[in-house]
Order: structure tokens, then sequence, then C-alpha cells
């Protein structure tokens, strides 16, 4: 398997040579941990392998855009989790992940490419699997591990959700948390480790299935239509304005069942994770215009702090608004 680094000009930067089972070598545990400073990036690792299963942390600057070009990369199911930054991936179609956000994927490792802009704090953990190894413990796991059975025998891609990446839950991140930090004895690590993998495997599992069960739908009438398209534009109008959910339902003549449960079927958000992600929207445009102050900003998207706004800010993409800039 080769490894090529390169930069958005597509000039080669780095390109490595390894053994194509190099992830899983070894059948007993093992782990290591390095550092990395090259001109493009810093950052810190640590791997973990142990029969078929590869777990690999990473805490990464990035210091300019990068690609990440893999060749001849092994079969893989991997678990991909980010708890800060994003990453972009191409190969038959362009697949994003960023922060607070986790996904499976059938055949990871042979991702075409992978693209990696300017950002500091990246935080990725990838949990990968052999084809052998994750049939093995898909056997009588359910619907849900069936699915990717099939999909490894008959050699298809395969991701969890294809509509859209999943939130990180609180256990989740506690687990993830738990890889970098391990009080366990050498002999007693594997088990500890293959317990926390099968438990993200399993939250994904669940997250999996309450996406997919069949909501309750809402009638909705044409004019109710029109009154959810209202509030909505009424949010757009004036960010800075926090409208409670009754003021809402007043002006526009909807009650607050549902003004709620309407603005959600329609529009896939709240209203108010619609209304800060609309905040957070026109703050990523004028941080790039560099002509007002975080302070200037802030007030414009309705926050009475600046710690406030950059806590939301750095939540939603990754990366504080100082440093964005």
């Amino acid at each position: 398997m080769k490894v090529i680094i390169s930069n958005k000009h597509n000039d080669v930067l780095s390109s490595t040579d390894m053994p194509a089972i190099a992830p899983f070598a070894g059948p007993d545990y093992n782990e290591i941990s390095y550092t990395s400073n090259e001109p493009y990036w810093k950052s810190q690792a640590s791997e973990i392998r142990y029969g078929g299963t590869h777990i690999a942390t990473h805490d990464v600057n990035i210091l300019e855009p990068v690609q990440v070009r893999t060749v001849d990369a092994p079969t893989t199911v991997s678990l991909f989790f980010v708890e800060k930054g994003a990453i972009t991936t191409k190969a038959r179609q362009t697949w994003e992940i960023s922060a607070m956000q986790h996904n499976l994927l059938f055949s990871a490792y042979a991702t075409d490419l992978t693209l990696f802009e300017k950002q500091q704090a990246l935080r990725l953990s990838i949990i990968s699997f052999t084809p052998e190894r994750f049939l093995a413990m898909s056997n009588g796991g359910g619907r849900f591990m069936e699915t990717i059975a099939n999909s490894i025998v008959s050699g298809k891609n395969f991701s969890l959700s294809e509509k859209h990446n999943f939130r990180l839950s609180l256990r989740m991140l506690e687990i993830l948390k738990g890889f970098r930090s391990t009080p366990y004895q050498a002999s007693a690590k594997s088990l500890l480790m293959e317990s926390r993998v099968l438990e993200l495997l399993a939250l994904q599992c669940e997250q999996f299935e309450q996406d997919e069960r069949p909501a309750e739908t809402l009638r909705l009438s044409t004019n109710d239509i029109k009154k959810l398209h209202a509030v909505r534009d009424m949010l757009l109008t004036d960010i800075a304005y926090t409208p409670s959910l009754a003021e809402l339902s007043k002006l526009n003549g909807l009650n607050e069942f549902k003004l709620k449960a309407g603005f959600k079927q329609l529009f896939q958000q709240t209203v108010f994770s619609f209304l800060r992600d609309a905040r957070m929207e026109h703050a990523l445009k004028e941080l790039k215009k560099d002509d007002k102050s975080l302070t200037e900003i802030a007030y414009e998207c309705g926050f009475a702090t600046l710690s406030h706004f950059s806590d939301v800010f750095k939540k939603k993409y990754g990366v504080a608004p100082k440093k964005m800039r």
C-alpha cells in the first residue's frame, strides 16, 4: 500500500510504501504512540492493534491544505469519529464529516482521496476491522450487522447512513477519551479495548435504528406550510433577536405544538437549531470579510457575550472564530 501526501497544487510532499496488512499486523495486542512534525502538519497519534482490529487516534494541526491519497489499500470496515475539525473524502462520491459527528464506512482505507483543510486541533479517531473480523462479530448481530455483512460479502461499498452523519453522544465521547488513557495492565488491555469498541459499535447501531424508525407524520395543510415558511423568514430577517415560541405562534397563527413539530418536519431542524445555524453561517461570512471585530459579529448574531459566541462557533465548526479569521 502506498500513501501519497500532496498540497492543493498536487505537488507531492511525501510518498510512503508500507505492507498492505500493516494496520493489522500481528495477532497480539500492540500499541504505539508517535509525533509528526512536518511543514504541512504537526500531529500526535496513537495506534492499537489486536486480532484484526486497528484503533487510531489523531490530534493534528493542519498548517496548509493537504490531500492524502491511498493506493492498493486493504479492504476494511471503519468507524469514523470526529470530535473537532473536519475532513472530506472523495472516491465515487464526496463525503464530509465534521466536528461531533460519526459514521461507519466499508472500505474506508481504500478511499481515493482525503482532503484536510487548514485547521487547528483536528481530533479524529478511526476504528477499523478486517472483513473477516467484522463478519465474525456480525454473526447474530441483527438486521443492521447483517446488512453490513451482506455488503462485505458482495463487495459493495457501504456507509452507516448516506443521508447524514450522526451526532456524537456523551457516552461516545467518554469512550473515545478512554482510548487516550488506559490505566490497565497490558494483559487486560485487549479485553478493555474490545469492550470499548463493541460498545461504540452498539451505540452506532442504536442511533441507526432510531433514525430508520418511521416517525409519526404531522398533517400540514397548505396554509400551515405557508405559515411555517413565514416563521422561517421571520427568523432570518433579524437573526440577532431570539423570539419565544409563544411569540412566534401568536404572530403566525399557529399553536405551539404545530409550530414545533411542523417546523421540524418541514425543515428537519427545530426552530432554535435553525436560528443557531443561521447565526453561525452569518458569522462565518462576516469573519471572512475581516472588517468587523469579533465582538461586533457576536452581537450581530444575537450573543450577549463574546465567550458564548466563541463556544457555539467552535462547537459548530471545530475551531474558535479568532483562529478561523
